[in-house]
């Protein structure tokens, strides 16, 4: 859904369906809201749900872009609502037909383009590589083996001796993905050199920083 923010801008809303039982998966959405855009990020516990860690109300309202102003004053809203799902969050973009994305790396892409207009207008090399490093954090790391994690930190640290971003000076979508996908699989400790100045680097950002509560895992 959209409405117009103050100035004449789009406000546009959507929900993501995600499991309580791996809070963690949802650190991509903190990264989205780096993309110099005004997010608004809100959770709700669908019915399906009971004994939902408490520390996972951390994670209830996070703003990207400043203050507590009305929801149109944003560029996106996004509704987090915490439900019994598959392992990949889901996001419903038309209720109508129910057509749905799966997958966190997936939606990064949807909001990516979304929140950044600019990935649109990519070269085809540059957004070959933009694909290449997204599937690398879905395939290899996140529904990878232990081989083929290892596989993706090395050719990861590789990439990082070039620059001090994935693809270049600046942050991209495949920052986010690969920054998410190693937070939430505890790959940092055991990371190649240049992975961990890279981690280093973003989780020092504000703009990527989340309650430390919602790094930890707790089943329910």
């Amino acid at each position: 859904s959209s409405s117009t923010a103050p100035g004449g801008s789009s406000t546009f809303g959507c929900g993501v369906g995600a499991s309580a039982r791996r809070p963690r998966q949802r650190v991509a959405l903190r990264g989205c809201s780096a993309k110099r855009r005004r997010v608004l990020l809100s959770c709700h516990t669908h019915s399906s749900v009971s004994g939902l860690p408490r520390r996972i109300g951390d994670l209830g309202r996070l703003e990207a872009g400043g203050g507590g102003d009305s929801r149109s004053s944003y560029d996106l809203v996004l509704t987090l609502v915490w439900k019994q799902v598959e392992r990949d969050c889901e996001m419903m973009v038309n209720p109508l037909l129910q057509v749905a994305i799966s997958g966190e790396v997936n939606l990064i892409r949807y909001l990516g383009r979304l929140l950044d207009p600019s990935y649109e207008s990519l070269g085809p090399v540059e957004a070959t590589e933009v694909d290449h490093w997204l599937d690398q954090a879905h395939h290899g790391l996140l529904h990878g083996k232990n081989k083929e994690r290892q596989a993706v930190l090395k050719a990861l640290n590789a990439q990082l001796g070039n620059s001090p971003y994935v693809l270049g000076s600046s942050p991209s979508l495949a920052d986010i993905a690969l920054w998410s996908a190693v937070l939430q699989l505890d790959l940092l400790s055991g990371a190649p050199s240049n992975v961990k100045r890279w981690m280093k680097t973003l989780n020092e950002d504000p703009k990527f920083k989340l309650p430390e509560s919602c790094l930890v895992p707790e089943a329910i």
